[in-house]
């Protein structure tokens, strides 16, 4: 009669105790190796942009400009979700925050959150009708991009009678990326309003001869604003980038329009609003410094009674297909 089989021999404690030490060395090793991938795709992540619609595709020029930024940056999209372009806005500025880590962007829906909305619009001083809009900040730094800047629009759609105006192009990309090349500068360009005359006053509010929106307009391009007057001693200064003159009432004298000239013949420029109803019809001294210049000023009053309901004013619906009239 043969031998029965020997029975299995039970694992004994000390090889127990070695599996058990080996699970656990091998589990923390893959836990140290996830960790350890986790952190250097963290660091060294790569992105790859698998879609085909070219409006969220970075160009070289943009990546390379968001490279550089070494500013904390805060984009806000004031914008309702409804609206048409809010996907394509929201897409490409989540692009920008991707490219570089100093971009924050938020978004805010004024028909949604109207606390957060009101909130943004104090911050940044727009007015109520100031909406679908995008807000770049830096440190105070403001610069703003409207909707009606974003695209360029078939206009021989509404010249052929067609109630609906087409989009032909989203700009998205070359005014979000020169917005933040602005707020990189290290000195915003300041503008003069030149005063002492009756000129419009930028800081006013007023309804008709108020400048304050306009002020406003500028500043949130990033220019600074200031008043300028020219009395005594005062001279134009080095940093003016531009000489707004808005509707004197009353005329330059001789040392002033030669300071004016100065400026100009070193390569100034010279925004000048000229109104002969302001100035009672009387000539106010730069109509010469311009004729220097080839402009000719006129004491013309034009007038369209076909297009305009106060006789003040004019309507223009015709307009041509230009990059004069385009926003």
């Amino acid at each position: 009669m043969n031998d029965p089989l020997p029975s299995p021999v039970s694992f004994s404690p000390p090889r127990q105790l070695r599996i058990g030490a080996s699970v656990a060395v091998s589990l923390l090793a893959m836990a140290a190796v996830v960790l350890m991938t986790n952190y250097l795709a963290a660091r060294h992540y790569q992105r790859f942009l698998w879609t085909s619609d070219a409006r969220y595709e970075l160009s070289t020029q943009t990546r390379q400009l968001l490279a550089g930024v070494t500013v904390d940056l805060r984009v806000t999209i004031l914008f309702d979700r409804n609206e048409p372009l809010f996907d394509t806005v929201s897409g490409l500025l989540k692009e920008y925050a991707y490219a570089c880590p100093r971009i924050t962007v938020e978004h805010v829906d004024y028909q949604r959150d109207l606390g957060r909305a009101e909130a943004v619009i104090a911050r940044y001083q727009l007015s109520q009708t100031d909406i679908d809009l995008v807000v770049f900040d830096a440190g105070g730094r403001t610069k703003i991009v409207r909707s009606s800047e974003l695209s360029d629009y078939n206009l021989q759609d509404l010249f052929a009678g067609e109630r609906e105006v087409k989009r032909i192009a989203f700009r998205g990309e070359p005014l979000f990326t020169s917005a933040i090349a602005g707020l990189l500068e290290a000195k915003s360009p300041v503008a003069y309003f030149l005063r002492g005359h009756g000129e419009h006053d930028p800081a006013s509010d007023e309804a008709r001869m108020g400048y304050a929106k306009f002020g406003r307009v500028l500043q949130q391009k990033n220019i600074t604003v200031s008043s300028l007057f020219l009395a005594g001693t005062n001279t134009i200064p080095e940093d003016c980038a531009l000489l707004v003159v808005a509707g004197p009432e009353n005329p330059y004298g001789p040392t002033e329009l030669e300071q004016i000239g100065n400026y100009l013949g070193q390569g100034g420029r010279m925004l000048a609003l000229l109104s002969y109803h302001r100035s009672n019809y009387r000539p106010t001294g730069l109509e010469g410094l311009l004729s220097d210049w080839g402009v000719t000023v006129g004491a013309n009053l034009a007038l369209d009674p076909a297009t305009t309901k106060t006789g003040l004013d004019l309507i223009c619906t015709n307009i041509g297909n230009h990059q004069i009239v385009k926003p």
